[in-house]
């Protein structure tokens, strides 16, 4: 398997489009943290609250990061994860660290989550935000656990406004017919929070209008025939050439290309549902205005 591949893989267990593959009634939290019981040493195992945990927590306080957030193809917050010590999410090291809070999310291997329960570590699980109004909650859950709440409503006022801001911009046309386009022919449509940006940015995923739900394939031939108005590329992992990646420079990518019908979205943008949506959205808005503009 090529690495560009496995990156994929491991990857998707944290794009706002994947599923949930964590039982709810395994689902471990610590309730509201009083000020005497703030976190002193925390330690995120997950992507997704790595980056939440970046955002939130005080100085001194995160301990340890996984080594995907400091992969600039993995994490928008790569950057600022420099700062951290890393662990490869291996019982012993997170243990290492003696955490007195741990945040975990709901991909997280169950067996690890119980050993560290076992053993007797706090453990919250962060659900996989499916909408807009979820990524606020996780934002504010995180920042109550880590006793940084004023600093969770910054976060969330700001990221609102964002989106508040490309809405009022956003004309009430007829919607724009789209497919959302993976390394390897691989689409999604259905539920989640990327659906909810599309169809907030006045678009619409012809494969749902065509009865296709959740991950499935689409071919080449299948994109020319259905001929969408704007082809949504999820750019990943450019640096690691394969077979899946090399699809997106087919000959019929770039027709969409030189006609101004494809939007990039880089694929950390999608990760746990980050505060990136809004850069999401506006990518989303940006493409539909300028496939007006050249088709008027």
């Amino acid at each position: 398997m090529s690495k560009s591949l496995i990156r994929v893989v491991v990857i998707c267990s944290t794009v706002l489009f994947c599923s949930r593959a964590f039982p709810d009634n395994m689902i471990i939290t610590t309730g509201n943290v009083k000020s005497s019981h703030i976190p002193k040493r925390v330690v995120s195992i997950n992507l997704c609250t790595d980056e939440l945990a970046i955002q939130l927590a005080k100085p001194g306080q995160l301990q340890a990061v996984t080594f995907l957030v400091k992969d600039a193809s993995s994490s928008v917050h790569w950057q600022a994860a420099k700062s951290f010590k890393s662990h490869n999410n291996s019982l012993e090291q997170i243990v290492s660290y003696q955490p007195d809070l741990i945040l975990a999310s709901q991909y997280t291997p169950v067996a690890l989550l119980s050993r560290l329960q076992q053993l007797g570590f706090r453990v919250y699980v962060l659900p996989i935000a499916q909408s807009l109004k979820q990524v606020n909650a996780n934002i504010m859950a995180v920042g109550r656990r880590l006793g940084n709440r004023e600093r969770a409503k910054q976060l969330v006022i700001q990221r609102q406004k964002q989106i508040n801001l490309i809405k009022m911009l956003l004309s009430t046309e007829n919607k724009l017919k789209v497919i959302v386009y993976l390394p390897g022919g691989l689409s999604h449509s259905g539920k989640g929070l990327t659906s909810q940006l599309i169809k907030m940015a006045g678009l619409q995923n012809m494969a749902s209008a065509k009865g296709f739900a959740g991950w499935h394939s689409v071919s080449i031939e299948q994109l020319l025939y259905w001929n969408p108005d704007i082809l949504i590329v999820i750019q990943s992992y450019t640096q690691f050439r394969s077979m899946a990646t090399e699809l997106l420079n087919h000959p019929a990518i770039h027709y969409f290309r030189q006609q101004k019908r494809v939007v990039t979205i880089p694929v950390q943008w999608l990760s746990c549902g980050s505060p990136s949506s809004a850069k999401i959205l506006r990518a989303l808005s940006n493409s539909r205005q300028q496939y007006r503009r050249g088709h008027p």
